[in-house]
């Protein structure tokens, strides 16, 4: 009995799917992000970042929602309602 290793591997056609679902989940974010009224748009640990003012920022998640965003003067990102 043969034994394999029990993982599914990618291939090629599976790597360009993914590629082109990520291109096109960043083009729709950028799209939202860039609707979003006086923001200015900062990449920030390898994701964009909408900034309102130098606190106050906002990122669109992968569920296209926009999620706003406060730096305290404790260092820490905290999430708010606006």
């Amino acid at each position: 009995m043969t034994m394999t290793c029990g993982t599914i591997l990618p291939t090629a056609r599976s790597l360009a799917a993914d590629d082109h679902y990520h291109a096109t989940l960043e083009r729709k974010k950028a799209a939202i992000g860039g609707a979003i009224p006086d923001c200015t748009p900062c990449r920030v640990g390898g994701e964009t970042r909408y900034y309102k003012t130098e606190t106050l920022y906002a990122v669109i998640n992968s569920s296209l929602a926009v999620r706003w965003f406060d730096k305290r003067p404790d260092g820490h990102d905290y999430a708010v309602a606006l």
